[in-house]
Formats: structure tokens, sequence, C-alpha cells
């Protein structure tokens, strides 16, 4: 799937056709997700279906799979995360309608055109997680190395009595 999807679609168009697009999105280009994660490479894989559900409502549903490289906040080296999304969106008009239908699902607001590059950063988006780290600790041990000793192998640290110096005095005595 090396196609490249639109910058711009009708949505109400493309739900009316039933039409299903398929192809890639550069994530370089995603300026809002290089804020939050970091300048990106590679692209995310999109399906998207544009349809009327069960009660005539105008819908949004597919997958967008995408290979991020964040920053572990443990170990602060770089880490894979691997996205698989499968957004399902309500399309509406506006605010008003917006708000009658996020009790039963998740509004997209479309007055009029979708920027198609905008849904998917917006997908993306809301699937990092607050604070990025490998899932295994060991992973992170392996990155420092001998700097990540755990306490009860690191070396203790002789002490200093604060009174050895009155000791000595009282010695001299």
């Amino acid at each position: 799937m090396s196609e490249r999807l639109p910058e711009w679609v009708d949505p109400w168009r493309l739900v009316q056709q039933r039409r299903v697009l398929e192809g890639e999105s550069p994530l370089e280009r995603m300026t809002r997700l290089a804020q939050q994660a970091g300048a990106q490479e590679g692209r995310a894989r999109v399906l998207l279906e544009f349809l009327r559900d069960d009660e005539g409502h105008p819908r949004v549903r597919g997958r967008i799979d995408a290979d991020l490289v964040l920053t572990c906040q443990r170990c602060m080296e770089s880490m894979r995360l691997s996205l698989a999304l499968a957004p399902d969106l309500i399309l509406v008009a506006d605010d008003a309608q917006a708000e009658r239908v996020q009790a039963w699902g998740d509004p997209l607001i479309v007055p009029e055109r979708l920027f198609l590059r905008d849904l998917i950063e917006d997908e993306l988006l809301l699937a990092l997680p607050q604070v990025p780290r490998h899932e295994d600790e060991a992973e992170c041990r392996r990155h420092v190395g001998r700097w990540l000793v755990p306490e009860a192998e690191a070396p203790a640290e002789e002490r200093q009595n604060p009174f050895a110096v009155l000791g000595e005095l009282m010695k001299k005595d």
C-alpha cells in the first residue's frame, strides 16, 4: 500500500458513495506530533471507510498503523512504539450536533471539507502515552548498562561520624 491519501476530502460525499480510502500519510509532515513526540520518520498506514451506521448516522471507521520513535522517560533513550488504532467517529456539522451525539460516540466536527492529515494526526496524538517508557525495565538497564545499579548491589558509602573529631580531641587530653 504505497498510495498517497488525498489532502482534502468531502466526507459527506464519501459517505453517500460509501467510499473506502486506503494509503499512507508521511509522519514528518505532522507538526503537532513532532511537537509532542519529536521529529518522526516513516509513514502512517491508513484505511478509512466512510459509511452510514445502522441508525443512519454518517461515520468514519478504519485503521491507522504507525511506528513512532519516542524518548523513554526512565532511561532517556529512544524507544519504538507501534500503534494500531481503530478510529470510529460520527460526522457532525457543528458543536450543537456534537453535543447531541457524544453520549453514544465520538463526534468529528466537519462543516464542509476534512483535512485527512489532521484526522490521522489527532488520532496518533490521542494514543501517545503520557509518560513514554520501555515496557520492561530490563530494556532500560541494557541501554544504560553499568550506570543503573540496583540499590542492593550498590557499594555502601563509608559514613564519617560527625563526633569523631570530638573523640580525637578527648584522646589528646
